[in-house]
């Protein structure tokens, strides 16, 4: 991995779930976990490639890569200060190298309000 190529700041958060005490409604929030430089670069894909993936038309995806560490996982999301806190949905992730880094594909969604 290119270290070099890490230039954006990204919070990782992860899901926290808890239930209303009055309505018993499951409730999703997000709380931050960890820090890292990522390299962020949106991804322009074909209708089959979306269709495997399960992004819609009027998903952004982009690909984001960053040095390993414990407990990566589709749980989680990336907040990106340096653009304006776009916030990106992890949908897959894959171990580059020997613990080397992430790789994640990641959606910035459309509609108003948090994917659960």
């Amino acid at each position: 991995m290119n270290i070099g190529r890490l230039d954006q700041q990204a919070v990782i958060e992860r899901k926290v779930k808890t239930r209303d005490a009055r309505t018993n409604e499951e409730r999703v929030t997000w709380s931050p976990w960890v820090t890292v430089w990522a390299s962020v670069e949106d991804v322009l894909m074909s209708q089959a490639e979306r269709m495997a993936m399960g992004l819609q038309l009027l998903d952004r995806p982009a690909k984001v890569r960053m040095r390993y560490f414990d407990g990566m996982n589709t749980d989680t999301r990336i907040k990106l200060p340096m653009q304006d806190d776009r916030v990106l949905y992890v949908v897959s992730i894959a171990q580059m190298g020997r613990r080397e880094g992430w790789e994640c594909m990641a959606k910035q969604m459309s509609t108003v309000g948090d994917a659960a």
